[in-house]
């Protein structure tokens, strides 16, 4: 008998049923998208819809507990995408000399 006509068992995690399964409600997981992509570009248009999303994910009682936390955790990232769009606008306004430039 060889090596490599043994049969060995592979070990593998227990599956959990359909219902059991923490799922993370699709407006959660866009807030939590947007608002994460928001701290770097577009941060006046990608915080308030990441806040939308959130609100709505974070009410739902159908998104389960990942949904909520997703939601909670959106709404977050966006209010920070508008206070880092108001800090870059206002020093900018202040004249001193925060810029952006891309190539050259």
């Amino acid at each position: 008998m060889s090596v490599a006509s043994r049969e060995r068992p592979i070990h593998t995690a227990p599956r959990r049923s359909a219902g059991n399964t923490p799922r993370l409600d699709g407006r959660a997981s866009a807030a939590l998208m947007l608002g994460g992509a928001g701290l770097f570009v577009f941060n006046v248009l990608f915080g308030p819809i990441a806040i939308v999303l959130g609100l709505r994910a974070a009410r739902n009682p159908a998104g389960g507990r990942f949904g909520r936390i997703g939601g909670r955790l959106g709404v977050t990232l966006g209010v920070l995408d508008l206070l880092v769009w108001a800090v870059l606008l206002l020093v900018r306004l202040r004249g001193d000399g925060l810029s952006w430039q891309f190539g050259g």
